[in-house]
Formats: structure tokens, sequence, C-alpha cells
């Protein structure tokens, strides 16, 4: 099981990994360089959702986006999608030479193993199994220190999908297996198209810079204990993302993909959206944050878009 190694790294990203550490999968991959190439850092997406759960959410989802990192990494995948727990979790004891699993998304609030596990209902979470050669199941979870032994009958009760939108109706579980590792170059020119790409479609969806704008208008309209745990979580990630995102534009001057201009054109406008998230942060802290705040963002978020869009590669 692979260590904690920072909070810019998601739990599928870690799923992934402790997916390929159990096989003895070599080399591990650079973890922030596979969240950067799933694409889920780039672009937002506002969710209509009664329990204002996901105001600023990434616009791609992440079960979509461990799948194109391993992809683009030169791992080969394999998924199953199973209308109920039950099938998913004797779908697996029966195959246990297609594991480790990657099992995901799940409600984390029905993890009971994680101490105060409901006061996470709802929100997406991805863990790894294990099947020993005698048949006998163990978990894996970012959330948790060390492997968790687990009946099949338990896992059933732990693989739950509740509400959680990602889902899409079933439960998904995915193997990683060895493949012809691309080089960090192409791995970082995939990643950089991809990036740009999510940026421009969550605008075209009319998402990306106007998530901003209508998660403005909930928190005008909406009674602050409603939302305010949610998004407090949900602006800290947004922040880690964009420290992704200057990272992936630091690797790809380095490589040669971006022009130093262009990386510290688009740098200066993210960390301008870094100090607005931060000083955004502190104000809910102590009570409802300026429109003023979330217009910036906006038109940050334009910005970056169409920076990246004009942006010039190597052919």
């Amino acid at each position: 099981m692979n260590d904690f190694l920072g909070a810019e790294i998601c739990c599928g990203t870690y799923a992934c990994m402790n997916c390929l550490a159990e096989q003895g999968i070599r080399p591990i991959p650079d973890w922030k360089e596979f969240e950067i190439a799933s694409s889920v850092p780039f672009g937002l997406r506002y969710m209509e959702r009664a329990a204002c759960d996901r105001m600023l959410t990434p616009f791609v989802n992440p079960a979509q986006g461990i799948d194109r990192a391993a992809r683009i990494w030169g791992y080969q995948v394999e998924r199953w999608s199973f209308p109920t727990e039950e099938a998913a979790v004797q779908w697996m004891e029966a195959h246990p030479e297609e594991g480790p699993f990657v099992a995901g998304p799940v409600d984390m609030g029905a993890l009971g193993y994680l101490p105060l596990s409901s006061r996470f209902q709802n929100i997406d979470h991805y863990i790894t199994i294990s099947v020993s050669p005698a048949g006998e199941a163990d978990l894996m979870d970012s959330e948790y220190a060390g492997r968790i032994p687990c009946s099949w009958e338990n896992l059933k009760r732990f693989l739950r999908i509740g509400k959680v939108p990602e889902a899409e109706g079933n439960l998904t579980v995915r193997s990683l297996k060895a493949g012809a590792v691309r080089p960090r170059r192409e791995r970082l020119l995939l990643s950089f198209i991809g990036a740009g790409q999510n940026l421009a479609r969550a605008r075209e969806a009319g998402q990306g810079p106007l998530a901003f704008e209508r998660c403005c208008h909930t928190i005008e309209t909406t009674p602050p204990y409603i939302w305010k745990n949610s998004l407090l979580y949900e602006v800290s990630y947004v922040m880690q993302r964009k420290y992704l995102f200057l990272k992936l534009l630091k690797a790809c001057c380095l490589e040669e993909i971006l022009s130093k201009k262009d990386k510290d054109e688009i740098g200066q406008a993210l960390n301008c959206q870094i100090q607005i998230l931060a000083e955004l942060a502190g104000g809910l802290k102590f009570g409802k944050p300026s429109a003023g705040a979330f217009y910036e963002l906006e038109q940050c978020e334009l910005e970056i878009t169409r920076m990246m869009e004009a942006a010039t590669l190597p052919s």
C-alpha cells in the first residue's frame, strides 16, 4: 500500500496506484502527473442539487478521468459496470484473476470502517480491492492507514453507490495491467491538450466560467447552513487543482512543449485565481463571500480558457 502524498492527489489516483503496486508493476507513475493526465483538474461544473453539494465540481467525471490517465500512461484498462452492488461483488469473487480491482465511485458515507463515515454521504470515492490466492479480500483506502481485511458479505455493504451522481446508476470496477509506458513528453503533451479541451467544452456547455456565477446565485438565494460546509470543501479542492495546473505548465515548459511566455501568462491568471480562492475560503468561515470574488474568478477562468486555446504547441 502506498503512503499519503498530498491533498492534490484524489482518491481515484490513490486507488489506481495501489492497484499497480499490488501487481509489482514498475515504474509507478508520478502521482501528480497521473492526476493531471486524468484531465479532472481542468474545467468546472455546477450541478443543480437540493443539497448544494456539487456547486464547483469537476466538469469531467473522475470515473472517466482515471481511465483516461491510465491509457495516457500506457497501461491496459478493463472496466465492468453492474446494476447492483451484489452483482459486482459476486463477479469479483468469481473472477479474482482479473484483480486487483479499483472500485468506484462508491458512496463514501457507506464505508463503515472510516470514522464518522456518515458525515460523507453522497461523496464519490474510490478504493482498491485485492484478492489473495485463498480467495480472501482486502481493501485499501486513501483515507485509512493499512489494509482492511473484508469478507465478501461486508464488501456488499460497503460498495454502495447511493445517490452519488458520478456513479451514473452503476457500480463500476476496473483493472489496470502493465503496458508500454509512453515517454514523458508525449504524456505531457496529451495532458495539456486534454486540459485545454476540457476548459473549452466546459465553457461551451454553459459551465466552466459560468459555474462561478451560478454558485454565487445559489449562495445569495439559499440559507448558508445548506451550502457552507460543502462549498468550503469544494473551494479547497478547486485551489488544489489550480496548483496542479501550474505544475502542468512548468513541466510542459521544461519539455519545450509550451513557450515560457505562454507559461507565464497562463500562470499569472492561475495565481490570481488561487489568491481569490484563498480569500474566498477565509471569508466563508466568517460569513457570506462577496459576489465580486465570484465575478473575478469567472473572468480569470474565461481568460485562462482563451489562452489555452491560443497556446502554440509543437506539430
